[in-house]
């Protein structure tokens, strides 16, 4: 698309007349439904079709858009040549148009005021840019560095919610569902079922602030429960401790022998069972307070197992 210009014919330069000319060098806002809209920017041609390319000031790439789409900083209306009025916006840095959005405060008393000077000042920067920038995600969907000491015994103000996964790509961690580390803990099935855990990624690291420095990673523990949003532990010289989710593990089974039960949502939850025959991917198991025999016996996936113990034997 040519912007307007001169022509030659036979050697002499006619200028042709833009009657959309005068705007070159506007300073303009979009005002009607556009993926632009409320973005400011300067006029810098005039184009066929009653079209204008503006330079956006917040990402100084020019754009080509409609002229009728646009609004006048300043000046005066202009008319285009179909009698369509290019009105005069406000300028978004001025207080008139920021008032209603910003709210008006007592200050601190200056003791060098005088009595009749006003103490109320209007909040927000008066240096405001006058383009909008990139538009940016609600401050609730942002993930923020917790203040909460999770080694303290408070409540833990965002125990609603899992703690979110850390993403190296700010954008992707946006979108990003809210994980889960140990939903069995929320089963009724579970309750007592004396299952073991062990500590782990407890050593700060790479966008992990680690819990109590590492000093427990690698051990186990018994599993008591849960709450707000923690697990409930106790450690083999019989100290109890409130853990985030985020650092415990269940035990999984490493040899035939070992008593478990079944933390996989189906119809033997909570079952125990007693693993006769061990497998990274299945164990062959059979009821924990049963005989050995051809028809008790039945294949599960590891996975879906962890070791149990008795509340006066942890090992």
């Amino acid at each position: 698309m040519a912007t307007r210009g001169p022509t030659e014919a036979h050697g002499q330069t006619d200028r042709y007349k833009d009657p959309n000319e005068p705007l070159i060098g506007k300073h303009v806002r979009v005002i009607k439904k556009h993926r632009l809209k409320d973005y400011e920017g300067i006029v810098k041609a005039t184009l066929e079709k009653d079209m204008a390319l503006v330079e956006i000031q917040a990402t100084m790439k020019k754009e080509v858009i409609p002229i009728i789409m646009l609004g006048l900083i300043g000046g005066n209306p202009f008319t285009m040549s179909d009698k369509s009025i290019i009105p005069v916006v406000p300028r978004r840095t001025s207080v008139a148009a920021y008032k209603s959005n910003h709210i008006l405060l007592p200050s601190v008393k200056n003791p060098f005021e005088s009595a009749g000077s006003s103490s109320r000042y209007l909040l927000g920067d008066m240096n405001i840019l006058q383009a909008p920038s990139t538009p940016m995600p609600a401050p609730s969907l942002i993930p923020l560095s917790p203040a909460w000491d999770p080694s303290s015994r408070t409540p833990n103000p965002g125990a609603t919610y899992r703690e979110p996964i850390v993403q190296n790509n700010f954008l992707s961690s946006l979108t990003q569902y809210i994980k889960a580390y140990n939903p069995w803990m929320d089963s009724p099935l579970l309750s007592g079922k004396r299952i073991r855990v062990l500590f782990a990624d407890t050593i700060p690291g790479h966008q992990n602030a680690g819990w109590r420095h590492g000093e427990l990673e690698g051990r186990t523990a018994l599993w008591v429960g849960a709450e707000n949003g923690e697990a409930q532990l106790q450690q083999a010289d019989g100290k109890r401790l409130n853990v985030p989710e985020r650092y415990v593990r269940p035990l999984r089974p490493h040899a035939k022998g070992a008593l478990v039960v079944v933390i996989k949502e189906g119809l033997i939850t909570g079952k125990e069972l007693y693993v006769l025959k061990y497998d990274e991917k299945k164990c062959t198991v059979r009821p924990g307070n049963e005989s050995a025999t051809p028809y008790n016996r039945t294949d599960i996936d590891t996975d879906s197992l962890v070791v149990v113990a008795p509340l006066n034997k942890l090992r």
